[in-house]
């Protein structure tokens, strides 16, 4: 059995290459790849490195793909819409500088002017803007959790969910169906299922991370915990994402229903691409832990 780890960070896969390998001396059977998991090339370099660990070429391997506590810090998109009839909207984030560049280059284009812009150095300040939803992974995300005509809480098929929804009704009170509805979206999970389905068919995958986090202060279903340190190394936890790079830790909780949604439509829709032959020979199985911070 030979073992591969997918590191997004390079200093990370630096450490890990240097405890694994220089200190330990496991290079036989374990490799670490700087890579992105949510794209094709990733899977490959993984199918290259384990080809090359086993000195020989093998008709392709069950492989076990395990994600510790890795659903949390993958990126999410959000959308909004004002009622349950409107058409649902992206968020995306921009910033002073941008604007103002933006409407730089319009005005020199405008003069077929060639002068080179100069750059304003000035304290950048993020804002949100709607935009219509037209990202096509924002729209197939949308159409596997909210399909038309359903709400995010309609749309759950978790018992709690369902249980909330039905004490709203009883004692008359607002709903989700009433209100502005505000979703974050896990996007990057589900391009990272597709990719797993397209290039790794018949696989296991074990993931483990949290269903709920506490003081959760950004608005939205889904919305993640902002959570930083003051000047005094005091615990600071914010309302918006839009903080100073580096200035804090985001983390999503995983809505397990929402995930397995996402992990058979990406199944579907791998199968339905591939080879009557390549999609009987694979198989895949999804285990799922949840955990609760209590």
């Amino acid at each position: 059995m030979t073992y591969c780890t997918i590191e997004l960070s390079s200093s990370l896969a630096a450490a890990q290459q240097d405890l694994v390998v220089q200190q330990r001396g496991h290079a036989t059977a374990w490799r670490c790849l700087h890579a992105d998991a949510a794209t094709p090339q990733a899977w490959l370099e993984v199918a290259a490195a384990a080809q090359q660990q086993r000195r020989q070429r093998h008709q392709q391997q069950h492989t076990f793909v395990l994600m510790m506590e890795v659903l949390d810090n993958l990126p999410h998109d959000r959308v909004v819409r004002s009622t349950t009839d409107a058409d649902w909207q992206q968020v995306a984030v921009t910033s002073q500088q941008q604007q103002q560049q933006h409407e730089q280059e319009q005005r020199v284009a405008n003069s077929r002017k060639s002068s080179r812009l100069l750059h304003q150095q000035q304290q950048l300040q993020l804002t949100e803007v709607l935009q219509p939803a037209h990202d096509p992974l924002i729209q197939r995300c949308l159409q596997v959790l909210y399909p038309r005509g359903q709400t995010p809480r309609t749309a759950s098929t978790s018992s709690s969910s369902k249980m909330f929804g039905w004490f709203q009704r009883f004692l008359g009170l607002p709903s989700d169906a009433q209100d502005p509805l505000d979703v974050w979206l896990p996007t990057r999970c589900l391009q990272l299922l597709e990719t797993l389905h397209s290039m790794v068919p018949s696989h296991s995958l074990i993931a483990a991370d949290f269903d709920a986090l506490p003081d959760i202060t950004v608005p939205g279903r889904g919305a993640p915990l902002v959570s930083g340190r003051s000047a005094d190394k005091q615990t600071v936890d914010y309302n918006t994402v839009l903080v100073p790079w580096g200035s804090a830790d985001i983390f999503f909780p995983t809505d397990f229903d929402d995930l397995g949604r996402l992990y058979q439509a990406a199944a579907a829709a791998a199968a339905a691409q591939q080879q009557p032959s390549a999609a009987e020979e694979g198989s895949a199985e999804l285990q799922l832990q949840r955990r609760t911070n209590s």
